[in-house]
């Protein structure tokens, strides 16, 4: 690039005998390349202020030491004079930087030769930036006196620097000065300093929800190319607002079928542009003034509670006029006929014996309703009344009923469970008709249970039964209550053991076919208890064939039963073989 010279001329003239000096300013305009400083020289007159006839008039030149320099670079100027400076005479000069740079150096003279090129002090050139300015100042005395300065702009051009975009969701970006257009150009080269202003248009169906990295917020976007720059813009789904008047509500429903609804707490608000394709509690409307509808807020505590227990119940509203409130709905009073219009302590309700709830719809002085209902609810009923022990494989039962009030009339699951630690659970409605619950309570329904007890090991366990509670509508709610437990023991099975102890009238001979009564005494010494009833005990030979021989089959206990640790004592009459031998008996 070429370069700019301004110049201030002075010239010297005569006014009698007072010296006084005029300082001449030379002004330089740079233009600076992307990697270089131009720079030159100019010429300006040392005019004669006293003593003019001896004294004329100089012309002198400041130039710098060449006419390229890189970013922060050191140079110098210098000053030759074209004609003769008076005898005597010396040259101060000196320049400054505004904004950046530096200059170091001043000269002095006593004599000054025509034609000699005298530096004057160094400068070092900007590296970075793109304004600055460099004052020169020079002064010749003694004949010359005063003060007088010209700036010098200097203007740095830097590399061009790139803008680069992308795109969130469905839109597109373009910029003035052109060069972006994303979706398809994203990126593009701006000179130096250059200010590109972006802007974001959503496509059908979207809406712009914000910038992010080198802009921000849902507003304009402009960045200065001082540097590379990288921007995104962001798009959702656009979202529909309608009003509904009746409810004071705004609904709006965004792209994939997100839906939210907003009911306005406070007169007069409105709500500002849906943004990042979620609706919030202060965007729903846009500039629709929804009407402020009523609240309302029942509330139970504690809930869930015991039956026959007791609950407290109460109510807060707002921007309401008038309210009329429900039991298990049926209208239980209103504001006109002494309810309050905010309830915050409650009213207690007791004694509860099946679930209760409570309404309360309120309206405005425009005729807008709200609503609002709690229910508190009772504790399911079990009661395990009984356990029994038996022997190992059929150790028992365990029996009880429950019922959930919920829904008195309706079976529920009882969960068994047995410990020691656990050991198994039996899990099923309740199925055994209780008429004795039926009465007390005066319900309906199956509400008993039983089970066997399924363990295969002796010891003692401990039973314990759930009722899985459940809602007025019939579903599991959680609320699984468990009845005081109770112990079992189950016994080993029974070991059937005998031990003969005396056999009596048997003859030492016999004839062959004789009859004769032998007494035979055994003892219980196992666990299980002897009897004729059921499956029957009977004593005999070890093999049916020597019964036979002897006339008999197997002879009955006596007594009839026969405890373990007791004696039977039984005779009986027998029958000697029909052949000649010796037998033992």
């Amino acid at each position: 690039m070429r370069l700019t010279h301004q110049f201030l001329d002075a010239r010297f003239t005569r006014q009698g005998a007072i010296l006084l000096a005029v300082v001449a300013a030379l002004v330089l305009s740079y233009t600076v390349s992307p990697t270089r400083v131009e720079a030159g020289s100019a010429s300006f007159n040392l005019n004669c202020v006293s003593n003019c006839s001896t004294d004329p008039d100089v012309l002198a030149t400041i130039s710098t030491n060449k006419n390229t320099y890189s970013p922060g670079e050191v140079g110098s100027l210098t000053i030759k004079y074209e004609s003769d400076a008076p005898a005597g005479s010396s040259f101060t000069g000196n320049a400054t930087w505004t904004g950046g740079g530096s200059w170091s150096g001043s000269v002095s003279r006593l004599q000054i030769t025509t034609g000699a090129t005298i530096s004057i002090g160094s400068f070092t050139v900007p590296s970075t930036g793109s304004s600055y300015t460099l004052t020169v100042n020079g002064s010749l005395s003694p004949n010359y006196n005063g003060a007088a300065s010209q700036n010098i702009v200097v203007s740095i051009s830097q590399p061009n620097q790139t803008l680069t975009t992308s795109v969130s969701g469905g839109g597109t970006i373009t910029s003035s000065p052109a060069g972006i257009n994303c979706g398809a150009t994203c990126s593009a080269s701006y000179a130096y300093g250059t200010n590109v202003s972006l802007t974001a248009t959503p496509s059908s169906g979207n809406t712009f929800t914000g910038w992010s990295g080198a802009c921000s917020g849902t507003g304009g976007c402009t960045v200065s190319m001082t540097q590379a720059r990288n921007v995104t813009a962001s798009f959702g789904a656009a979202c529909t607002v309608t009003h509904d008047t009746s409810w004071s509500a705004c609904t709006a429903s965004c792209g994939g079928g997100w839906q939210y609804e907003y009911y306005h707490t406070s007169p007069g608000s409105t709500c500002g542009a849906i943004s990042n394709g979620q609706v919030y509690a202060q965007q729903q409307c846009n500039t629709q003034a929804c009407p402020v509808g009523p609240s309302a807020t029942m509330w139970v505590s504690p809930s869930p509670i015991a039956y026959g227990g007791s609950t407290v119940y109460g109510w807060s509203t707002s921007n309401a006029t008038y309210c009329r409130f429900y039991v298990d709905g049926n209208l239980a009073g209103d504001t006109n006929n002494g309810w309050p219009i905010n309830n915050a302590s409650g009213w207690a309700d007791a004694p509860l014996y099946t679930d209760r709830t409570y309404r309360i719809e309120c309206t405005n002085a425009t005729g807008q309703w709200t609503s609002s209902q709690a229910t508190v609810d009772i504790t399911p009923l079990i009661v395990l009344d009984s356990v029994t022990s038996g022997q190992v494989g059929s150790c028992g039962f365990v029996s009880g009923w429950a019922f959930d009030p919920s829904r008195p009339s309706q079976s529920i699951n009882v969960h068994q469970y047995y410990y020691n630690p656990f050991t198994g659970y039996d899990t099923g409605p309740t199925a055994v008709n209780r008429a004795d619950v039926n009465s007390t309570y005066g319900i309906t329904g199956v509400h008993g249970f039983q089970y066997q007890i399924p363990i295969a090991a002796a010891g003692t366990y401990t039973a314990r039964s759930y009722a899985i509670g459940i809602n007025g509508s019939g579903v599991q709610n959680g609320n699984n209550p468990f009845a005081t437990e109770k112990t079992f023991t189950c016994d080993p099975a029974p070991v059937n053991n005998a031990s003969c102890v005396s056999v009596t009238g048997v003859p030492a001979s016999i004839y062959a076919g004789q009859t004769f009564t032998p007494t035979v005494t055994t003892y219980n010494n196992g666990t299980k208890q002897w009897n004729r009833d059921g499956t029957p005990h009977s004593i005999g030979f070890a093999t049916p064939y020597d019964s036979l021989l002897f006339g008999l089959n197997r002879v009955s206990i006596n007594p009839t039963t026969v405890n373990p640790g007791q004696y039977s004592t039984m005779t009986f009459t027998a029958t000697a073989p029909t052949s000649a031998g010796t037998y033992q008996f």
